[in-house]
């Protein structure tokens, strides 16, 4: 494997490029995408150059660093620098190409073709989607549990509905349910790769449950009958053992107890088994007692000893089945519901490729280069997707491809990720490079990890992946400075202490960890403890831990000395405190007048009151009711206000922050406390869930937690100096200036025996993935995952190791404190591959850490744990108050191009905002006769501002002034209108007001109290596709007399929409207990008859106006009205064309309507209202 330069580096064919950490993976990969920009022929835009990683932030940082690089190089064009960075490139390449090159590739940037594995899949199946044969609009997923334990909980049904009660009860005592079930067998689901082994055959649980169960009412019955006559028969026995006769009180005891129970216990008393003819040995000479009981009940026994191996393989059987239910109902589910999960988008596109060789054209001469980061967590799928678009050079010669990974990191197996898969591209590749410079560790530090893994003969317990040692990149300063000087690589070693437990080890080592912590941020505040010339802060400092209550130990261990932290972890947010405290509370609020529910609810840390507090209101009754009220308040206002409302009312009124904060980790506890309540929020808005809906959601997510998304894992609290708690997987690409690992020597194997499904490779030469649930060979498949589990953790030894910038100490623990060192990764590594468990491991560990140290030229050194001081109470850190340096928040989401505030304009014209409507132009070439006085007022939008402004002003009751304070005079000289045309506008508002709207109302009518004017609303709008808009209004409007409308419902058109929908209600009236909307219209029309109405309300589309109107007076009417019904309250619709209206001509000029409630009803759900 030759070294890569990536100034030089030929770019064709297929490569791998094996990046040791610290060595500039993205570094290379943005060089590489500038010489693609710049060198290829015929030059590549933006969106033809790939770049493939697994994560949004690594995409995020890979999409930044590439950008800034092309920028970069375009200002060093553009200057002629000769001496900088880029000196090479302004010498070689023609500078103004160059520069058209640069500045094209940066204006088209947000076009650039960089993406995750599953957005990368998404895009190519949404572009491809007829090529692919799929469907163009699908919802993604975040996971697909949900829908899987539907499935199972209808399988469960199906299945046992008719079950024998033996059956079911045995199912019971075992734990056997759809959620455990779906536990087993979930992480295979999806994996249409494995090879599935062959399970040992299942016999007839029912049949073997009711001969068991005979035999026992057979034996029990015969005990209840004769139980005098066979204790006789025992006690008065000589020829039992001692042991026999000593257990004879016991046993016949729990016989006795037996016999009163009707039914067979799940688990039988002790002893009861030497009650058997198989257990009742005698001496010799004697023959055994002598009665039919004790043949029958040791057939019982024999039945129940059978019965346990027998149920081990009907649950195998069983689990093996609900996989083939699974596999196949799963996918026909999605697609009935229109959705596909992140694993469906990859398998999508595998079958597609498949199907259609066209399909591997298209993207390949779409993406003609590809630089897939992160590849040592590949798996099969994702490989064969890349293999078939850029198969091999004949086929595709125009392709270059960079795969760029390393497989000393290959740590996320439980994601998917397969190394040999990865093991089985390299070798199909054409050319091997390797990054070999680490620039992130300091020299001494490179030098004393290439010490320590090529000091091992195998450091991977795996011969394929070899240690190759780096160069340092760095100069040796900037150093780091202690008061007594550190090595780079430290062991802290444990003496062997017999009487200790490895649970008080891993306390004592935590609180050491953090007194060393404190010791280094003390110093640095004293000015002896520095980073070159910065002084040393708690941000330089990272432990590294493998799981949640690790990093909980060294955080409290931290917090109790005054250091403050942040733990980073995978622990689902449902897993928290803060989430049952929530599920205490919504249980509380959903039935209020449970008082027990409420008293819960209050002793949670949410509102912290005491069993004394709780007592006080036995005394005070008008305290509790109050107590209770709030409660039935903050249901209320659920009910009607919402989630967030809600909560935030509550929070305020039991000042629930400031609650929180007082506790050592406050900020931990409010995080999760506010991200929940954005949860319940988010999933309340999206999926219209009710109180008890929400409720039912919550403990739902709480019993699958461990089976959350990322999106669901814990949020860190703000960071900034503060030292950080990361777990190993978690600190992957990331780099510390000093770096704790106190428990890596517990690492040991987790024995996988009581694993129901076991996902390992084969030992054949492809390293085949299989899955066994059950089979003859799973002791053997048990053995294979074990090496796999223990190699990874070498992997994840090494990636732990190699974040330091300058420092790492490493605990190691007691050489004999067994099944844990000796079957560690450290171990391992530490006694040059001693087989864990064996005989000379001890040994080996010890003499190999004291030659490795010795041969290490000071880089490594092993020093002996030091005594704890923190109980003498002896040390105690105070950060120094500092200012706080404040950025801009990096956005890093989507923004949907559909997302936006939309308005009816934005439905019917194409435009996305509105503002009042205040009339357009004339809407038909109006021929105006010459006497019509009120008329002679001037047409247009400006006009129609003006005359929307008189009428939201004026007193419909009063007599319309015109003097200089009226508000029409003020309307007029506001517009920029001749004040002259006051008797006009007074004679054209008079007669509209004075006009019948009905037998009984004219706006005349209206008092002030009566009006709301130009009320502006926002609605909520889920996704608006113009189809589903037509289909609705179409469906619901009349067909009578309404064919104008309808026609002009089939010409609307506009994009697919979400977000909000905006929009002006000129008034909104009361008349007789109803409500009513009302819209001035000033435009001309030639005549104001009905039948021009109608082609005036059709020709601008006003019915699709004033039905956005009504959905939304009709939410208002929902919030403000208490006995609100449609049909009682809701008046209807006025549409009044203000220039052809007159008290002289009854309906002219006046459109009314009273949309159907089913209409509305359908619109307010189309709308999203149902949310």
């Amino acid at each position: 494997m030759q070294s890569l330069n990536p100034q030089t580096v030929p770019l064709k064919d297929i490569n791998l490029i094996e990046a040791s950490a610290g060595t500039g993976k993205t570094y290379t990969i943005s060089l590489l995408y500038l010489r693609f920009v710049l060198e290829s022929e015929p030059a590549l835009s933006v969106d033809q150059i790939l770049v493939v990683t697994y994560t949004t932030a690594a995409t995020k940082e890979l999409k930044d660093r590439i950008r800034l690089r092309l920028s970069d190089a375009l200002m060093a064009f553009i200057n002629e620098d000769t001496s900088g960075e880029y000196a090479d490139f302004c010498e070689n390449y023609e500078r103004t190409e160059s520069i058209l090159r640069l500045s094209r590739a940066l204006l088209n940037f947000d076009e650039a073709a960089i993406f995750t594995i599953h957005s990368f899949c998404q895009r190519a199946l949404k572009d491809t989607a007829f090529d692919a044969g799929l469907a163009f609009e699908t919802e993604l997923l975040d996971n697909d549990v949900d829908l899987m334990q539907d499935l199972l909980d209808d399988y469960w049904r199906r299945e046992f509905q008719q079950a024998p009660d033996a059956l079911l009860l045995l199912l019971r005592e075992q734990e056997i349910t759809p959620d455990s079930l779906l536990w087993d067998i979930k992480n295979a689901v999806g994996k249409p790769y494995l090879k599935r082994l062959k399970p040992i055959a299942s016999a007839d649980i029912s049949k073997i449950l009711h001969e068991r169960n005979k035999k026992y009412t057979q034996a029990i019955t015969t005990w209840r009958e004769n139980a005098d006559d066979i204790e006789a028969c025992l006690r008065n026995h000589e020829g039992l053992y001692a042991n026999v006769v000593k257990a004879l009180d016991t046993m016949i005891a729990a016989m006795r107890e037996l016999a009163l129970s009707e039914t067979l216990p799940t688990t039988l008393p002790p002893k009861v088994d030497g009650l058997s003819d198989a257990k009742l040995k005698v001496k010799k000479g004697f023959t055994p007692p002598d009665h039919v009981f004790f043949s029958q009940w040791g057939e019982f026994l024999a039945l129940t000893q059978s019965l346990n191996q027998d149920l081990q393989h009907y649950l195998d059987d069983l689990r093996n089945k609900v996989l083939d239910y699974l596999q196949q109902e799963l996918p026909q589910e999605k697609r009935r519901k229109g959705v596909m999960s992140f694993d469906d988008l990859l398998l999508q596109l595998q079958r597609a490729l498949q199907s259609n060789p066209n399909l591997s054209e298209l993207l390949s001469t779409q993406y003609l280069v590809a630089m897939i980061d992160e590849f040592q967590d590949t798996d099969p799928i994702q490989y064969d997707i890349f293999q078939q678009i850029y198969s091999n050079e004949e086929n595709h010669p125009s392709n270059t491809v960079f795969y760029v990974g390393d497989p000393k990191q290959a740590i996320y197996s439980f994601r998917g990720a397969d190394i040999y898969t990865y093991q089985k591209a390299s070798k199909n590749t054409q050319h091997q490079y390797t990054l070999d410079t680490n620039w992130r560790s300091h020299p001494q530090l490179i030098k004393a990890l290439n010490h320590l893994f090529t000091h091992s003969n195998n450091p991977f317990f795996d011969e394929t992946i070899k240690y190759l040692k780096v160069k340092a990149g760095q100069e040796a300063e900037p150093s780091l400075t202690t008061p007594s000087p550190l090595a780079p690589l430290r062991l802290w070693a444990i003496e062997d202490v017999d009487d200790k437990k490895r649970a008080d080890l891993m306390d004592e080592i935590a609180e050491l960890v953090a007194e060393d912590i404190t010791r280094l941020l003390i110093a640095a505040d004293k000015g002896t403890a520095h980073i070159a010339d910065k002084p040393l802060e708690g941000g330089d400092i990272a432990v590294l831990v493998r799981s949640h209550t690790q990093g909980q130990k060294i955080k409290s261990a931290l917090t109790q000395l005054g250091v403050a932290c942040v733990q980073s972890s995978k622990e689902s947010i449902f897993e928290t405190r803060e989430a049952h405290d929530i599920n205490t509370l919504l249980i509380a609020i959903a039935e209020p007048s449970q008082e027990d529910n409420v008293r819960r609810a209050l002793v949670s840390d949410l509102f912290a009151y005491k069993a004394a507090d709780l007592i006080s209101f036995d005394a005070d009754a008008d305290a509790w009711d109050d107590k209770l009220q709030a409660f039935q308040t903050w249901h209320q206002m659920w009910l009607t206000q919402g989630f967030i409302p809600m909560m935030r009312a509550l929070m305020q009124a039991e000042s629930v922050q400031h609650r929180l904060l007082n506790h050592s980790d406050g900020e931990r506890r409010l995080t999760n406390l506010l991200h929940l309540s954005e949860l319940i929020h988010s999933e309340t808005r999206q999926n219209s869930r009710g109180l008890a809906g929400t409720l039912r959601w919550f403990q739902q997510q709480m019993q699958h937690a461990s089976l959350s998304s990322d999106s669901l894992q814990l949020r860190l609290e703000s960071d900034e100096k503060l030292v950080k708690i990361v777990t190993v997987h978690k600190s992957k690409g990331l780099e510390y200036g000093i770096v704790y690992c106190p428990y890596l020597w517990t690492d040991s194997i987790r024995s996988s025996s009581s694993d129901a499904a076991i996902m390992f490779h084969a030992d054949d030469t492809e390293h085949t993935p299989c899955l066994d649930i059950g089979s003859a060979q799973r002791d053997t498949s048990i053995k294979r995952l074990e090496q796999e589990t223990y190699a990874e953790n070498m992997r994840l030894l090494y990636v732990a190791l190699t974040r330091a910038k300058y420092h790492c100490t490493v605990v190691t623990a007691p050489r004999k404190l067994k099944g844990y060192v000796d079957r560690s990764a450290l171990g391992w590594l530490l006694s040059n591959g001693e087989t864990p468990n064996s005989k000379n491991f001890h040994v080996a560990y010890q003499q190999n850490m004291e030659d490795l140290v010795a041969q290490s030229s000071t880089t490594i050194a092993i020093e002996v744990l030091p005594e704890s001081t923190a109980e003498q109470g002896a040390l105690h850190y105070q950060a120094q108050q500092s200012s706080r340096h404040l950025s801009a928040r990096s956005f890093s989401s989507r923004i949907e191009k559909d997302h936006r505030v939309s308005s009816f304009s934005g439905l019917s014209a194409g435009h996305h905002s509105e503002t009042p409507d205040h009339d357009n132009d004339t809407l038909f070439n109006a021929v105006v006769p010459a006497e019509n006085a009120v008329d002679e007022f001037p047409r247009g939008a400006r006009a129609g501002s003006c005359l929307h402004e008189m009428y939201e002003h004026n007193d419909f009751r009063q007599e319309l002034r015109m003097d200089e304070e009226s508000e029409i005079v003020k309307s007029l000289a506001k517009w920029g209108f001749d004040v002259e045309l006051a008797a006009t506008a007074q004679a054209l508002l008079t007669r509209s007001l004075q006009a019948p709207l009905s037998a009984e109302l004219k706006l005349a009518d209206l008092s002030n109290q009566q009006r709301l004017n130009e009320m502006e609303f926002y609605l909520p709008l889920s996704l608006l596709k113009v189809e589903d808009l037509k289909q609705t209004l179409l469906q619901y409007l009349p067909t009578e007399g309404w064919q104008v409308v309808r026609d002009a419902v089939h010409s609307l058109q506009f994009e697919q929409v979400r977000g909000y929908l905006k929009g002006y209600i000129d008034l909104i009236f009361e008349h007789q207990g109803q409500y009513y909307v009302a819209d001035y219209k000033s435009n001309s029309l030639e005549d104001y008859d009905e039948a021009s109405l109608f082609e005036a309300m059709a020709h601008a589309h006003y019915y699709l106006q004033y039905l956005i109107y009504s959905v939304a007076l009709h939410r208002y009417l929902q919030k403000r009205l208490p006995d609100y019904h449609y049909e009682t309250h809701f008046g209807g619709v006025y549409y009044l064309f203000i220039r052809g209206m007159s008290p002289d001509n009854s309906g002219s000029g006046v459109f009314y309507d009273l949309p159907p409630y089913a209409l509305i009803h359908a619109l307010n759900a189309l709308f999203g209202g149902e949310q």
